[in-house]
């Protein structure tokens, strides 16, 4: 078979094309970081890399929902520690009040001093994180406690009268949010969330103050009758406080509680920060190059490239005419 100028002419310069093509190639590789710029450079990796990007995402929304929620814990665990204190200011105020060396008088100034408490714990009960009520359950748009007839009401409803096996106010009691915090959220029925998979972050007011005819406000309030009885009945008084210090107990269980999970919370962030670092590595290794590792490719690539384009003087031959002249 004969060879021609123009057939090594030809071969050469498809050589030299694909030379420069790898030479710019590497270039870029140099100039982005990145391994591709498009999925059809590298189909397999582009869609792993697309895999752990969907991963990361997910990870970071679940940081931010955690740090979220563990802020607005922290808040209500701050404010139920203040009605915690204010209710052993309470218990401190109404023994000493029923102590037999006061007068009725006595009596009325500290059953005064105890509805200032009773007012400041339900100021609290209804306090706020980013101008949304905290102890409102789902519902945070409007004040969960109000006063009706004197009784505490969650709601709207009293809560001495809320009632189980009443549907609307089962509702109220069982009030529930969840959060996926990356524990495998899962279904136990379409529509109906495995409460395990996910973490309940509602904090419904009625839970802390109590409830089923035992809760803190009202108790107050027959505290607060008790001292200003025209006559001071001593049996009254003792049951008056054991059940105030039953509630307020139920109070300090639950703070305890809110901050077992503001742990758990802390726990989490944790986790999904490192998972977070490990996928962020994973994505550098699948999108990334070695910028020593591409400079290399690209010094390579640009030594060939050129011996390439001294070679061509002497891989083409010289034509007639460069004999005549």
């Amino acid at each position: 078979m004969r060879i021609s100028n123009s057939m090594i002419k030809r071969n050469y310069l498809n050589t030299l094309s694909v030379n420069q093509r790898r030479l710019n190639d590497a270039n870029n590789k140099v100039t982005t970081s990145r391994r591709f710029t498009k999925m059809s450079e590298d189909t397999a990796t582009a869609v792993r890399a697309m895999q752990v990007r969907r991963s990361l995402e997910r990870v970071e929304s679940q940081i931010d929902t955690t740090k979220t929620i563990k802020n607005k814990m922290t808040a209500a665990e701050d404010t139920l520690s203040q009605i915690n204190t204010l209710t052993q200011n309470a218990a401190a105020k109404f023994t000493y009040a029923i102590n037999g060396s006061n007068d009725t008088g006595d009596r009325d100034i500290l059953a005064a001093e105890l509805e200032k408490l009773q007012s400041e714990i339900l100021q609290l009960a209804n306090g706020q994180f980013s101008d949304r009520y905290m102890f409102g359950g789902t519902n945070d748009t409007e004040v969960p406690f109000t006063v009706v007839n004197g009784k505490l009401a969650y709601q709207g409803i009293e809560v001495n009268q809320l009632d189980p096996s009443n549907p609307d106010h089962k509702a109220i009691l069982e009030d529930a949010a969840y959060a996926d915090l990356g524990m495998g959220m899962n279904f136990d029925a379409p529509g109906q969330v495995n409460s395990s998979s996910v973490f309940e972050f509602t904090l419904r007011g009625v839970d802390f103050m109590g409830k089923d005819g035992n809760n803190i406000y009202d108790n107050l309030t027959a505290m607060i009758d008790v001292l200003r009885a025209p006559s001071f009945d001593s049996d009254k008084a003792g049951e008056a406080l054991d059940d105030f210090k039953g509630s307020a107990a139920n109070l300090s269980l639950q703070v305890t509680k809110l901050g077992a999970d503001t742990q758990f919370l802390d726990f989490t962030t944790e986790r999904l920060t490192n998972a977070q670092t490990n996928l962020i590595e994973k994505q550098e290794y699948l999108e990334f190059v070695n910028p020593a590792e591409a400079i290399m490719d690209f010094k390579m690539a640009e030594y060939v490239y050129n011996a390439a384009l001294q070679m061509g003087s002497r891989v083409l031959q010289p034509s007639l005419f460069n004999f005549l002249g």
